[in-house]
């Protein structure tokens, strides 16, 4: 039995380490400001790369997109602008509030959410 449950724990972390980056992304990343991107991860549906729903809170009111991974990165369009969701650090988010902070997501420049 205990060989059985060494060999399922490492499976199951095989498993994980398999997957893109973008699985390890699910849940909320802080922004300035009361700013935030939120990821959920949509049912996967055959052989289709993972598929995302996006909020993006900006200081106005949430937005809402639909997403697709691509690779280690998660690719969308806003308002007819294809937008990229990638790791990063606070240096690369180009925000000062952030500055100091390693992990990350970064949009685009003067764009980005972190965790401590």
């Amino acid at each position: 039995m205990k060989k059985l449950l060494g060999f399922s724990v490492l499976l199951l972390g095989a498993c994980q380490l398999n997957q893109p980056e973008p699985y390890m992304w699910a849940g909320r990343w802080y922004g300035p400001e009361g700013t935030y991107l939120e990821l959920t991860q949509r049912e996967a549906v055959d052989t289709a790369p993972a598929s995302y729903d996006i909020i993006i809170r900006d200081l106005d009111k949430e937005h809402h997109y639909k997403g697709q991974a691509n690779g280690n990165m998660i690719t969308f369009n806003r308002d007819g602008v294809p937008e990229k969701i990638s790791r990063g650090t606070g240096q690369e988010t180009g925000m000062k509030w952030l500055a100091d902070k390693n992990h990350c997501l970064v949009i685009k420049s003067g764009e980005g959410y972190c965790r401590s």
